[in-house]
């Protein structure tokens, strides 16, 4: 009965979109998903197989397409698309793509190998599914910290920063592919079988790979020293940039009163520029404050200074609140001593001009939303048409592969039937030549 409700309430809108154009969960565009009208989409393999609730939403509205990390389908793993995504050359995205696969296929051989040759209580410690090795072994190269340059007074320094674990992945895939490439330029081997040892070395926290993760490491743990030292200067250089950027806000609330009425609105809005940057900046000075030593003095101390600087920030805020609220009474006071209760036939002209051309631009707005409207369905059909043709040429092109085939074979037999017809006429022959000899010799014997 809610469904039902729900339904009625927003069925003009539904009617309305769909008299637009033919929505559908695989041609919407993600930011045309409307909360009224669509609902999320099922991911999950077992969820799918299960009837809906009789109260669920889904049953009725239209559903959202599913991203490429959301399918259900088995095959799909998002750490092995971002590798094949990562090793390509040049766009060659399909050969990758079988080059990383048969770098799976040689582990899962090698894997079930040593699992064959193992004994009973080893066999239940070998891993066999080759996702899963490489999943393991990505993940044991990837670092938690990089090394990231400042520049002080003329100075580089390679400061150590912690790293997002999306970040980490792509290094550790970006080395690992790096190390297969100057051992496939040396001439050891085909790239598959460089990076299937990479990840099963990885696999066991070996390897060229872990031995870059933990060097990376070791001069994060060198450079140290630098962390606390960059961090105290990037403190010095925020506490500038905010004293210099609070006086200048003072001076131009100051000098808003003495501003003409045209100028007075872009001074406001000047200043309200320089109050968001200025809790941008403080901001990042928390951050900042957050990445010292729990237990440091220096983190008391500006811990401490940033909260002072948050209440001298409100304080401007008031402050400017207070000047626009007196240029405001000193503006309607200005306005009651000069209103003028007649207003000039020319005024009256302009204001019926104005509306007009609102008008005519309301249509012309209008007008310009049905082209998008009429050119995204286009665009929408036009995409449809080429899947189906590009399905089309996949079918037609498989049923040449088997034709090929099927041609291949034909050749073959046809091959085989000349020989053996060949090989017929040669013993006919023979046959005919013994006969031919039998009967001379049989004629000879009886003269």
């Amino acid at each position: 009965m809610k469904l039902l409700v729900k339904l009625l309430k927003n069925g003009s809108y539904l009617h309305s979109i769909t008299s637009r154009r033919m929505l559908s969960g695989s041609a919407a565009i993600c930011s045309r998903y409307d909360p009224k009208v669509f609902r999320e989409p099922i991911v999950d393999l077992e969820q799918l197989n299960l009837p809906l609730n009789v109260d669920d939403d889904r049953r009725y509205y239209y559903m959202k397409a599913m991203t490429s990390d959301q399918t259900p389908v088995f095959y799909r793993n998002s750490i092995i698309d971002r590798l094949i995504n990562v090793c390509m050359l040049r766009g060659m995205k399909e050969k990758m793509r079988k080059i990383v696969l048969e770098a799976l296929e040689i582990i899962k051989r090698r894997q079930y190998n040593l699992w064959r040759n193992a004994s009973d209580e080893e066999k239940g410690k070998i891993e066999l599914d080759p996702v899963v090795i490489a999943e393991k072994a990505i993940k044991n190269c990837c670092p938690i910290m990089i090394l990231r340059p400042f520049i002080r007074g003329g100075q580089t320094y390679m400061v150590p920063c912690p790293i997002s674990e999306h970040h980490a992945e792509f290094r550790a895939m970006k080395t690992m592919r790096d190390i297969c490439r100057q051992k496939t330029f040396h001439g050891a081997t085909h790239f598959e079988y460089i990076l299937a040892d990479e990840l099963l070395a990885a696999y066991k926290n070996e390897g060229l790979t872990v031995q870059a993760k933990q060097e990376l490491h070791k001069q994060c743990e060198a450079n140290r020293a630098y962390m606390m030292a960059a961090n105290t200067l990037l403190l010095s250089d925020f506490e500038h940039q905010y004293s210099v950027q609070t006086a200048e806000i003072t001076a131009r609330i100051g000098r808003l009163r003495d501003l003409n009425k045209n100028e007075r609105v872009e001074g406001i809005h000047q200043i309200q520029r320089l109050l968001v940057d200025v809790e941008n900046l403080l901001e990042q000075m928390e951050l900042t404050v957050r990445e010292l030593k729990p237990s440091s003095a220096e983190r008391s101390k500006y811990e401490l200074r940033v909260r002072s600087y948050r209440n001298d920030k409100k304080q401007l805020d008031a402050e400017l609140d207070k000047a626009i609220q007196r240029l405001k009474d000193n503006a309607d006071r200005d306005e009651l001593m000069t209103f003028d209760n007649q207003i000039s036939i020319n005024q009256q002209d302009q204001l019926i001009e104005n509306t007009e051309r609102l008008e005519r631009t309301s249509r012309r707005l209008q007008d310009t939303y049905r082209m998008v409207i009429e050119t995204d369905q286009i665009g929408t059909e036009v995409l449809n048409d080429l899947s189906s043709q590009r399905e089309t040429i996949m079918r037609a092109r498989e049923r040449m592969r088997q034709a090929d085939r099927d041609l291949n074979r034909s050749h073959k037999m046809l091959s085989l039937m000349i020989r053996r017809l060949i090989q017929n006429r040669l013993l006919l022959l023979i046959i005919a030549v013994l006969l031919l000899f039998s009967l001379l010799f049989i004629i000879y014997k009886s003269l």
